[in-house]
């Protein structure tokens, strides 16, 4: 099994190209736009959820903002 390890510092062609050369992973953008709708529909749902309180909603949307840049084609994430 690969360690598939990758830093955040990198553009996100460079991301794609490590997905398909080190993970094996033939698709690697659908991959990542796949994570990046899960994780827009789990902050729509937590904005209607009263039990997440807003500051962690607020939290949650600023770590995930870089993964979620990833999804956009032609971002560099920023650190």
């Amino acid at each position: 099994m690969v360690n598939c390890w990758y830093s955040i510092d990198s553009t996100n062609e460079a991301l794609m190209t490590f997905g398909r050369r080190v993970c094996g992973v033939a698709k690697p953008e659908a991959i990542v736009q796949s994570i990046a709708q899960a994780m827009s529909e789990t902050l729509q749902q937590a904005k209607n959820d009263d039990r997440i309180a807003s500051t962690l909603r607020a939290k949650i949307s600023a770590a995930w903002e870089t993964g979620l840049a990833y999804a956009r084609v032609g971002t560099r994430p920023s650190a």
